[in-house]
C-alpha cells in the first residue's frame, strides 16, 4: 500500500513539474554574443531559433543588420551583420541589443583598428603613372 502513495505521489510531483516547465517563459539565448572583425570589415551571421518576436538595435553607424526583427519561429534563423571598413587608427566597438519578447542579449562587435602600409602614400592615385613613360622608356 506504501508503495502506491509513494508512486502517486511521485507521478504528481512530476505532473507539477512538467507543467510549471510549460508555463515557464520561452527564453531565446544567443550562441555567441562576443565577435571580432579586422579592420577591413565585413559580414557576420548570427543564427537563432527565435521562439518568442524579436527586434535588434545598435549603437554605431558603421554596422547595419538585416533582418533588423522577425517574428516567433521554432526554425533557425540567421541575422546577418554588416561592418563597414574602419579607415581610423583605433579599434572601434558596436553593441547590438537583441530584445526578445521576455529577455534581452547584447552582441559585442569588436573592430580592428586600421593602420595602413607605411610604403604607401595614401595622397597618391593608385592609377597615377609610377615614373616611368611606356612611349619614352623601354
Amino acid at each position: 500500500m506504501h508503495k502506491w502513495k509513494f508512486c502517486a505521489a511521485c507521478a504528481l510531483i512530476l505532473m507539477a513539474v512538467s507543467c510549471d516547465m510549460l508555463n515557464q517563459p520561452k527564453k531565446v539565448i544567443l550562441d555567441q554574443t562576443e565577435y571580432n572583425i579586422g579592420s577591413e570589415g565585413g559580414t557576420i551571421d548570427v543564427s537563432f531559433v527565435p521562439l518568442v518576436g524579436w527586434e535588434a538595435s545598435w549603437s554605431e553607424d558603421f554596422v547595419s543588420i538585416s533582418p533588423a526583427s522577425g517574428e516567433a519561429s521554432e526554425q533557425r534563423i540567421t541575422m546577418t551583420i554588416t561592418v563597414e571598413k574602419n579607415t581610423t587608427p583605433l579599434e572601434r566597438r558596436a553593441k547590438i541589443i537583441v530584445k526578445f519578447e521576455n529577455n534581452e542579449q547584447t552582441v559585442t562587435i569588436t573592430k580592428e583598428a586600421y593602420f595602413p602600409d607605411p610604403g604607401i602614400d595614401p595622397d597618391q592615385d593608385p592609377d597615377q603613372d609610377k615614373g616611368w613613360n611606356a612611349d619614352t622608356d623601354t
